[in-house]
């Protein structure tokens, strides 16, 4: 158990190196170009719309409370006795600890563990809910980013790159679709298909974990259907924070129909289990999509300052969590604990590998 702590921590640390290598690495390219860092000083110097900020904060505050409803209505569906309060406690913790990551405990394990705790014997229904709640709204975050490709037009763009992004998004979103229309039929989460994905070295037991989370929800047909209208509307409240903070700031800004194409793109990337909460890489998915994906050009610098005042407005709001977690830290710390020592070995492996469907 110790040699695994010892490699949690590694492998934390590597993360957290690698997310401040990235960030280190946007700046470095933007202050080295004359012309970035000339742009980056008039963002910076210029006039800031306030107003513009404080509806950004509200709406990404609503964005985030509105998962962790949405995550209650998935628990509830297995008949947990879990109300709103606790579903708002936990979603604040665990939103911390997508941050803090303490002994490699994430966000997500966290959850997965404190409810199994709080209702014994049933620790594969309770990672069954965290584990759905990602897929549901990683598959949304493709719906959006289609829907905006679509309407845009982009397959059909002049821009060779821009058609390529569009064609790969039309492909992940139908893959997708084709994946969760096989989990609706009975025979593949029960029958060999099942055994046999289940029984994949290393894979298996992501396999498993999420083929035992679609037997529980089958009947649930209508809670899956609310979830997935959340998701659409926690995506939609984002991209219009995102596109608040831009417009907060001086200088030109991609368009708010360019922003669904944008950072849905840019949240999948960073959905990546690669660095924490994907520090870095949402960073650099941004830089890279505002010039392509925004007919006025706007310069990547641009999406590296609204991306990192979203790290700020992120950190604020994860203050909830440290002010609860000094309210119960006897609680929190026990279910750290047990996370840490006998539970987050498996479950930390299903979820990183949830992560990469």
């Amino acid at each position: 158990m110790k040699k695994l702590l010892r490699h949690k921590f590694f492998t934390g640390a590597v993360k957290f190196g690698l997310a401040a290598g990235l960030i280190a690495w946007l700046f470095y390219g933007i202050l080295s170009n004359e012309q970035k860092a000339a742009q980056l000083k008039q963002i910076v110097e210029g006039p800031k719309d306030l107003r513009l900020f404080a509806l950004a904060f509200g709406l990404f505050l609503t964005s985030i409370v509105l998962s962790f409803i949405r995550w209650q209505a998935l628990v509830r569906a297995l008949g947990f006795d879990f109300s709103t309060r606790d579903a708002l406690r936990l979603g604040f913790l665990g939103y911390l600890f997508n941050f803090v990551a303490p002994g490699g405990v994430g966000g997500d394990i966290f959850k997965a563990v404190f409810i199994a705790r709080q209702f014994h014997g049933r620790r594969a229904q309770a990672v069954a809910t965290v584990v759905l709640d990602r897929i549901i709204g990683l598959y949304a975050l493709l719906l959006v980013a289609t829907a905006a490709v679509l309407i845009e037009g982009l397959p059909f763009s002049d821009d060779a790159r821009i058609r390529r992004i569009a064609l790969g998004t039309l492909i992940f979103t139908a893959t997708g679709a084709i994946f969760l229309m096989m989990l609706i039929v009975p025979g593949f989460t029960q029958g060999r298909v099942s055994k046999f994905l289940a029984g994949l070295p290393r894979t298996g037991r992501v396999f498993q974990q999420l083929l035992e989370a679609i037997r529980l929800y089958r009947e649930q047909m209508p809670v899956l259907a609310g979830a997935f209208a959340v998701s659409i509307l926690v995506h939609l409240l984002a991209v219009g924070a995102f596109y608040s903070l831009g417009r907060a700031l001086p200088g030109d800004s991609p368009s708010l129909a360019e922003h669904f194409v944008i950072m849905p793109l840019a949240m999948v990337v960073g959905a990546l289990p690669i660095t924490p909460n994907g520090l870095g890489t949402f960073e650099v998915a941004v830089e890279q999509l505002f010039p392509i994906l925004s007919a006025a050009k706007v310069p990547g610098s641009r999406g590296v300052i609204v991306s990192l005042i979203y790290r700020i407005i992120s950190i604020a709001i994860a203050m909830v969590g440290v002010v609860l977690y000094f309210a119960a830290r006897r609680d929190v710390a026990a279910a750290l604990h047990e996370a840490e020592e006998t539970e987050a070995g498996e479950v930390a492996e299903s979820l990183a590998g949830e992560r990469r469907l």
